[in-house]
């Protein structure tokens, strides 16, 4: 249950930080500029390597792209549910 209440808690976090217009980011930006421009970055990339992976398949570009897009963050949530798991069991 305690990683439940963890993740409640980062999800409000973050979600604060994408709607609050109180805080000033870089260059006057607002903090969810960072934050989106880190997502663009991310699918850019994660659809460039579903575009090369179809020189190895040779299947269709716009399929291996939203292959990569789709699947990228359940692998992001089993890596950090993993790494949450051993942290906690090699750290104390």
């Amino acid at each position: 249950m305690p990683q439940l209440q963890t993740r409640k808690v980062v999800c409000r976090r973050v979600l604060r930080y994408i709607f609050s217009g109180s805080l000033q980011g870089l260059a006057g930006q607002t903090p969810a500029m960072p934050l989106v421009a880190a997502i663009c970055c991310s699918a850019f990339g994660l659809f460039t390597v579903g575009v090369l992976v179809t020189l190895l398949t040779g299947r269709k570009v716009v399929f291996c792209g939203a292959h990569q897009l789709c699947f990228a963050p359940f692998a992001a949530d089993v890596t950090f549910d993993l790494g949450r798991l051993i942290g906690t069991a090699v750290g104390g």
